[in-house]
């Protein structure tokens, strides 16, 4: 329901939907997709966590990348 609405209205909000915050640095929250939909603070790690993952993907990405000068 939610990508249904983001692409209707560009707002994921409404109908019964839990309320999917505007995501900020100030209050990090976002929308837990789960079996049970929920809004939750976004922790310190989890931002690393995400960081990292992506961080790993692109090493390894460059190191399969020939290099020229």
């Amino acid at each position: 329901n939610y990508w249904t609405l983001f692409a209707k209205t560009g707002d994921p909000n409404g109908g019964d939907n839990v309320q999917w915050p505007r995501f900020s640095a100030e209050t990090p929250i976002w929308l837990n997709l789960n079996h049970t939909v929920t809004a939750e603070q976004v922790t310190r790690q989890a931002q690393y966590d995400i960081f990292n993952e992506r961080t790993e993907a692109l090493v390894a990405e460059m190191k399969g990348m020939k290099v020229t000068s």
